[in-house]
């Protein structure tokens, strides 16, 4: 009977300690390797007042968070969305929910919203 708690006495404690351990690793740990993080934003007709917007948005976020945002310009409204399909920007800033469902439907995407953006006038 001895053994058999001790058995499970010891087991519980290793998965308490795994358990730890990945939360340690999951929620605090930040390697040190990690070189600078740099965001592409993929956006649509960049005119001079949305590169103004763009050039504080990503002055604050270095400042704050230690993160470089790049701006990729887009002449096509549905350029930003392959785009993104595709991995070569990591974010866009132009639509609206209804386009991106119509896009989401018709390009077979997973694209989905994080965050709102200002809608700049056309």
């Amino acid at each position: 009977m001895r053994k058999r708690r001790y058995k499970n006495t010891l087991i519980l404690s290793l998965f308490a300690i795994f358990i730890l351990i990945a939360g340690y690793f999951s929620f605090f740990y930040t390697p040190k390797s990690q070189g600078p993080r740099v965001i592409k934003v993929g956006i649509v007709g960049a005119n001079k007042a949305d590169i103004a917007i763009w050039k504080n948005v990503a002055k604050k976020v270095k400042q704050k968070y230690h993160v470089t945002v790049k701006t990729v310009s887009f002449d096509g409204y549905d350029q930003p969305d392959k785009a993104l399909k595709s991995g070569d920007v990591d974010l866009n800033a132009f639509q609206h929910y209804a386009f991106l469902n119509a896009w989401n439907k018709s390009n077979h995407g997973g694209i989905s919203p994080i965050g709102q953006t200002y809608i700049a006038a056309i």
